[in-house]
């Protein structure tokens, strides 16, 4: 899974983008891409945005990580 930030300057959301076509171009391994508005790389626009992204993590975790 790929988050995005769109007012990512460290990571501009063009390579998050660019990195999100060449995975599923290869074909090799299941990708999504969530893009968060009004986001920085640490700073969120709102706190719904940094829980968004806490549970998007943790899906992942549980989908390919199992305990």
């Amino acid at each position: 899974r790929i988050i995005g930030a769109e007012q990512d300057w460290r990571c501009p959301i063009s390579q998050c983008e660019e990195w999100y076509t060449w995975l599923r171009r290869l074909d090799r391994a299941p990708v999504d891409f969530v893009r968060l508005p009004r986001a920085s790389h640490t700073a969120f626009a709102s706190p719904r945005q940094r829980i968004q992204r806490l549970e998007l993590i943790l899906e992942w975790i549980e989908r390919y990580c199992p305990a």
